[in-house]
């Protein structure tokens, strides 16, 4: 029951809002005085940047009349697109103005013509403090432990499986006489066994127990079709293999879930009868 584990997925990573986050490029600690003096000798700042793809030349920087460095800021948003910079605690940032996957940023690189200055700000591949690109928070959830690598234990994931086979709760069929269709459904259970890793695998799994008695857990079941029950039993797998590193906590419950199928049948407009009989 593969569609179980999936919507069984999509249900933690919205009760633990495990949302989408934007790309976001850091600059390097920056003297305000020094730098504030150099941007004010420059009339023609530019740079080279990717954002979310798409590469761009922000040319034409007129930084002389400028007083301040969130000056800069505003400069520098004037003539850029799809992206946003920032200037607090001595850093410049840039972040791109979308989130998810596709959500990327490049460090800033010499522009075709004007003066650079990306390494003044801090932004180049050399001097940055750190580069993320976006992504959404499902990409912590993963189904099955398929192709596994070491050090995803390491980190902050959730692992949604079943180790059991689904078993069958009910079955039916409904005639729909005005439409002519016949409905069949079945009701299935599945024992779902969700494992938390990393740092924050107690603070997670501890989460998901307690808002499984939530409006929003009500919400979220009705929406996704499925029923999740409360968790029946709590393993920490790390203290009961006496292991001093990767934290795991599993929980498992069982997760319920309808199918059905409509099958559309013949109408019959008039009865007709055959009499057979032998002479």
């Amino acid at each position: 029951m593969n569609q179980a584990l999936k919507k069984t997925a999509q249900f933690v990573r919205d009760i633990l809002q495990m949302s989408s986050y934007a790309a976001d490029l850091v600059g390097a600690i920056v003297v305000e005085s020094t730098v504030l003096s150099s941007l004010q000798a420059i009339s023609d700042g530019s740079f080279a940047i990717t954002v979310d793809g798409m590469a761009q030349d922000v040319t034409g920087l007129d930084f002389t009349s400028i007083l301040s460095l969130d000056d800069a800021v505003t400069v520098i948003n004037g003539t850029m697109t799809d992206a946003t910079a920032v200037y607090s605690d001595n850093q410049f940032a840039i972040g791109s103005d979308t989130t998810g996957r596709t959500s990327t940023l490049s460090y800033l690189s010499a522009a075709a013509s004007g003066t650079f200055i990306g390494a003044l700000v801090g932004l180049t591949e050399l001097t940055a403090e750190s580069l993320s690109q976006g992504g959404y928070g499902e990409e912590l959830i993963k189904i099955g432990r398929i192709d596994w690598e070491l050090v995803d234990f390491n980190n902050d994931y959730v692992a949604v499986d079943s180790i059991s086979p689904a078993t069958r709760v009910s079955s039916g069929e409904k005639f729909d006489e005005n439409g002519w269709l016949i409905s069949y459904f079945e009701k299935w259970r599945t024992p779902v066994v969700i494992s938390f890793y990393g740092d924050n695998a107690y603070t997670y799994a501890d989460k998901l127990r307690l808002m499984l008695k939530s409006e929003l857990a009500f919400e979220l079941q009705e929406e996704l079709g499925v029923a999740i029950y409360a968790a029946t039993s709590v393993l920490d797998v790390k203290n009961l293999t006496g292991r001093t590193y990767n934290n795991r906590i599993d929980l498992n419950l069982n997760v319920e879930l309808s199918i059905a199928t409509d099958v559309s049948t013949s109408t019959l407009d008039e009865a007709q009868t055959s009499i057979l009989f032998n002479k």
